[in-house]
């Protein structure tokens, strides 16, 4: 059976055809704000570029475009606890002063667990965390600058039987 032969065309027109320029999804909302949503696009500029723009999909552009949503929103909410603090103080029942938790710390708290979910669903490099790099991450780039990577000398490598019992 013979190979048909590609030329060199080919390639660039398969690359041509899966590059597009990246803009915000058509069915995503953005706040009415102008100054609400130059900060979502701008979130949502910075995500984007953590991958390259032919490795995205429509459907996780929709999520991209939540997850800058949500980040704006965790920005309210988080202002709003720096202002008034965890605990804020309501008329009761009674008529009595009641301290109750303040109700932005709710909605941080929930924004945040979104934003985290979105971002795993995502592969973002940020939802992996501090501390979990792979070893053969580190030996790559130990490769490409030692300097960075170099051991003090006081430190001898710890072995199985040194680790807390």
């Amino acid at each position: 059976m013979s190979r048909t032969k590609r030329i060199s065309t080919d390639s660039t027109l398969a690359h041509l055809k899966l590059r597009r320029a990246i803009a915000w999804p058509e069915y995503a909302a953005l706040p009415e704000d102008p100054d609400a949503r130059e900060e979502v696009l701008g979130f949502f500029a910075a995500i984007i570029q953590s991958r390259s723009e032919s490795d995205w999909s429509v459907a996780e552009l929709l999520m991209v475009s939540n997850l800058a949503n949500v980040q704006h929103m965790i920005g309210i909410a988080m202002r709003d606890v720096y202002e008034r603090g965890l605990v804020v103080e309501k008329a009761g029942s009674k008529n009595q002063i009641v301290s109750i938790t303040n109700p932005s710390a709710d909605a941080l708290n929930r924004m945040l667990s979104l934003a985290g979910s979105l971002a795993s669903k995502l592969s973002l490099p940020a939802a992996t965390g501090a501390g979990r790099v792979s070893k053969t991450s580190l030996h790559h780039h130990a490769a490409a600058d030692p300097a960075h990577f170099e051991t003090a000398p006081h430190e001898a490598p710890r072995l199985w039987r040194d680790r807390p019992q």
